[in-house]
């Protein structure tokens, strides 16, 4: 089982199953194609929709703007992804909402799966009810959204692929979930990764439930 030992690392226990160990064997069995190194925030982003393969992806807010700063839009967005995950048969490994991005380790539980279909079944909904509240509630706010074109005239999410990481190495799974984890450390917006309420490092390092339910481990 991968598992985080008290200084927030994560290591092996090799007495029990691995967690995600079904990709680090598979790694053995298939080809991974060779990634494309163009930037990942362009749109034409290429994904690499694999068999037992966990995906890194990031999305961002509209101009980078700090968007996912109230409980409101937080908690619209964990329901998003809860619900997108329940309907489209996903897992969450780790989490992080940032003032101005989203960090997703994602897990597909079906061989035939699309990451954008389940972007667009996550984004598309909080952007519309973001919008719609500041229509009504703060419409100071709709300036600094529009768009430029006639439709869509606000704009909620930042247009674009995101980023798309296939991650098939259980070492490279550890760090990628200490990056995510520590996420908002790093921008000083809290000293300990545990006090960051929308993320799942409570449920890793001290075996709490977050707000978005995680997978932890899975047998072959």
């Amino acid at each position: 089982m991968l598992r985080i030992n008290s200084g927030g690392c994560f290591v092996c226990d090799m007495h029990k199953v691995l967690s995600f160990v079904h990709v680090a064997s598979l790694f053995i069995l298939c080809k991974i194609p060779k990634m494309n190194n163009s930037s990942p925030h362009r749109k034409n982003l290429k994904r690499y929709n694999l068999p037992n393969h966990i995906h890194e992806l990031t999305f961002s807010c509209y101009k980078h703007l700090p968007l996912l700063t109230s409980e409101r839009t937080c908690n619209n967005l964990a329901k998003s992804i809860i619900k997108s995950c329940a309907k489209l048969d996903y897992g969450i490994v780790a989490y992080v909402f940032m003032p101005t991005r989203v960090h997703l380790l994602l897990l597909p539980n079906k061989t035939d799966y699309s990451i954008s279909d389940f972007l667009r079944l996550v984004k598309q909904p909080v952007g519309k009810k973001e919008i719609s509240y500041m229509k009504w509630n703060e419409p100071d706010k709709l300036n600094h959204l529009l768009s430029g074109w006639e439709k869509p005239k606000y704009l909620f999410w930042l247009r674009g692929g995101g980023y798309d990481r296939n991650i098939v190495e259980t070492e490279t799974l550890g760090k990628s979930m200490n990056y995510i984890h520590n996420n908002p450390v790093r921008k000083e917006l809290v000293k300990s990764a545990v006090e960051w309420k929308w993320s799942s490092a409570k449920d890793w390092l001290l075996d709490e439930e977050g707000i978005i339910p995680v997978v932890k481990s899975l047998r072959l």
